[in-house]
């Protein structure tokens, strides 16, 4: 009878070992950061913050050095300057620039191609139209539009043009 029970203990204990080696086994086949880990392991969030630190500061760099490229622009073409135009003065307009009258009068000087636009009442201003006072005039094409000054003017302008006093 004990040696029925001796084998019966070896047989459970050998079942044992080989249970605990196979668990042993698998929990060292399984790395930290795989398809075979089911948790998220801090290794893991350390590893996608550090991806996402460096990919941010990437972009951050990359948006300083399109700013500091473009700060002329944000000075010339974004911010309207104000002017006094004196009368006889004509003021001519780049591609989309816009401008709005403040103050005095100004004639339009339209090309062959047209005049300005008023975006204020989505019309066409041709030659020698008077503009009108607190309206936002946008220059389509660089072709020689502008206007004239025929009274002294306040004027503000965004975009690049150039002014001929006679």
């Amino acid at each position: 009878m004990i040696e029925g029970k001796a084998v019966k203990f070896f047989i459970i204990v050998m079942f044992l070992n080989f249970v605990l080696i196979f668990t042993l086994h698998i929990s060292t086949e399984a790395k930290p950061v795989t398809h075979k880990d089911p948790l998220v392991t801090l290794s893991y969030i350390d590893k996608r913050l550090a991806e996402m630190n460096k990919y941010i500061d990437s972009k951050l760099v990359e948006q300083s050095r399109v700013t500091s490229n473009s700060s002329n622009l944000i000075s010339g073409s974004y911010v309207f300057k104000i002017l006094n135009v004196p009368a006889g003065t004509m003021i001519y307009f780049a591609d989309s620039a816009e401008c709005i009258v403040r103050a005095g009068k100004l004639l339009v000087i339209a090309s062959k191609s047209g005049g300005l636009v008023d975006l204020s009442d989505g019309t066409d201003l041709s030659d020698g139209v008077r503009v009108p006072n607190n309206h936002l005039i946008l220059n389509p094409y660089n072709d020689g539009r502008g206007m004239v000054v025929m009274e002294d003017a306040w004027v503000m302008i965004r975009g690049e043009f150039s002014t001929v006093t006679n």
